[in-house]
């Protein structure tokens, strides 16, 4: 056994406690301890988490093939893990856009040298070995941090749910009750009246009755100018129906001092009479002789006129969700003895197609596989082919002969677009659907501009329709636009299709 305090004890244990200290600084290729989310997204300072080189547990020494200029650092017992992060690291902000903004790469830093051990070690005691003063090894990292952009996410097209039942929000008007107010609207826009070029300055309400003043609903009239011309209609279910007497006509009978012949006619019962020149809007009634027979029940047609461009997704889907249930109220509320259903698509010049016409059916289920066939797409512009489409509904559509309560119910968000080649526009279907007896209801749905709302409403008055048109209350679809109208009040859809349909089978309730 050596004594340790012989001089040559003395030594060996110097020489060992160098070898020992040199060993401990020195020895191997280990890497510094990097943060081992680096370029991961994590941000390796300060927040919560580990510093890069200083906090985090030390890296494993793996001979000569690590990456060189690190020195190892003493190992460090690891801070507690930041509460929710993972692996007890705290990610970096989030950037701009939802996601995690890329950390910028962490620069190397040479490998520091260790300080220099003593040599001589001082004794406490006499005749002791002097403990060892600890090793110190100094590591620094330098991070720099670039600004480095980071696009946003491609957005996720987001399929919406359709609409269904109670969540399209509408609301109805009626121009002819409202008639000073409507003649106000359509003098605070002179530009559109030059544009559609609809006269509705002077309305003439023809009202047909019976012998014992009961209005007389489907009878057929032919209104005889003084200038010649001849005006056919046919009285609703109410027993009005609508003349719009255009200038040249009423110039024309002032200057000769000439009336109009009206001619009325119910099964086979007839009378004419006539009526001289109004100043104002009048009331014209022609009383029959006797009491027609009529239906015990009443009948309907209603065709839906559907525009299918790309913006008229959630209507589409309304209606194809909606439309059994409407009809299968009004037939509980109404002892109907017939309900047809007709159905016209539209588009503009320039996509898949134009037009489709379906004709009618009383079967929902052939009606249902119809209107599922809609799609929205196409279109591009503001107008479509609104013309077209009212062209196949008077057209094509075989409406129903006499005893017969008739609706056209045109959905749309766009005007008529101008061809110069179209022969028939709207003005000639309402003069049409005039004829027929058909009343024309516009729902102006969303993307409607005021031009559009101003031809929308003179079409619905002109044939004894209304005005309905989408609201924002739903929360569905594209905003709307708010009308120039005061006083509405805002309902469901389905009520409102429910009410107005319910209201024609209503009139011809006997």
């Amino acid at each position: 056994m050596i004594d340790p305090r012989s001089p040559i004890s003395r030594l060996t244990l110097v020489a060992l406690a160098f070898t020992t200290a040199a060993g401990i600084g020195c020895g191997g290729s280990s890497k510094s301890a990097r943060s081992p989310y680096a370029g991961m997204g994590y941000s390796s300072g300060s927040g919560g988490g580990h510093a890069a080189a200083e906090a985090a547990p030390a890296a494993e020494a793996t001979g000569s093939g690590g990456e060189d200029g690190y020195a190892a650092p003493a190992a460090a017992a690891p801070s507690p893990a930041s509460p929710g992060s993972p692996g007890g690291y705290a990610p970096s902000a989030p950037a701009a856009g939802g996601g995690y903004a890329p950390t910028a790469p962490v620069a190397k830093a040479p490998a520091s040298t260790p300080p220099p051990t003593s040599a001589a070690p001082s004794a406490d005691k006499a005749g002791e070995a002097a403990p060892m003063p600890p090793v110190k090894i100094e590591t620094k990292t330098t991070v720099i941090v670039t600004p480095t952009p980071y696009p946003p996410p491609t957005p996720v097209p987001v399929e919406q749910e359709s609409p269904t039942g109670g969540v399209l929000t509408a609301a109805i008007w009626d121009d002819h009750v409202y008639r000073p107010q409507f003649q106000a609207f359509l003098a605070r826009y002179p530009q559109f009246q030059n544009l559609w070029g609809v006269d509705m300055s002077r309305r003439v309400t023809i009202r047909v009755e019976d012998s014992s003043g009961v209005a007389v609903g489907d009878a057929p009239l032919a209104l005889r100018g003084p200038d010649g011309s001849v005006v056919n209609l046919r009285t609703h279910g109410d027993g009005n129906a609508y003349f719009w007497p255009n200038k040249s006509q009423l110039v024309y009978a002032q200057q000769q001092g000439a009336t109009f012949a009206v001619a009325a006619q119910a099964g086979k019962l007839r009378k004419e009479a006539w009526f001289g020149i109004p100043a104002t809007d009048a009331t014209w009634t022609v009383r029959l002789d006797g009491v027609p027979a009529r239906a015990q029940s009443p009948a309907l047609d209603v065709a839906f006129v559907v525009d299918c461009t790309g913006s008229m997704g959630d209507e589409i889907a309304y209606l194809q969700n909606e439309v059994q249930g409407v009809v299968k109220r009004v037939k509980a509320e109404h002892a109907m003895r017939r309900v047809r259903l007709g159905l016209v698509l539209y588009r503009d010049r320039g996509d898949d197609f134009v037009t489709k016409s379906f004709g009618f059916t009383e079967d929902l289920g052939t009606y249902l596989s119809w209107i599922k066939t809609a799609h929205a797409m196409g279109g591009g512009d503001m107008p479509e082919s609104v013309n077209a489409a009212l062209a196949d509904t008077v057209q094509k559509l075989d409406w129903a002969g006499d005893e017969t309560g008739r609706l056209a119910i045109l959905l749309a968000d766009a005007p008529p677009h101008y061809y110069a080649d179209e022969q028939y526009t709207y003005k000639h279907a309402i003069g049409d659907l005039n004829a027929r007896g058909v009343k024309l209801v516009t729902v102006g749905a969303s993307g409607i501009d005021k031009s559009t709302e101003y031809l929308f409403r003179q079409m619905s008055v002109y044939t004894g329709g209304r005005y309905v048109f989408l609201t924002d209350d739903s929360g569905v679809g594209d905003s709307h636009l708010v009308p120039d109208i005061t006083g509405y009040q805002v309902e469901h859809l389905d009520k409102i299709l429910v009410r107005v349909i319910g209201d024609e089978a209503r009139a011809f309730k006997r």
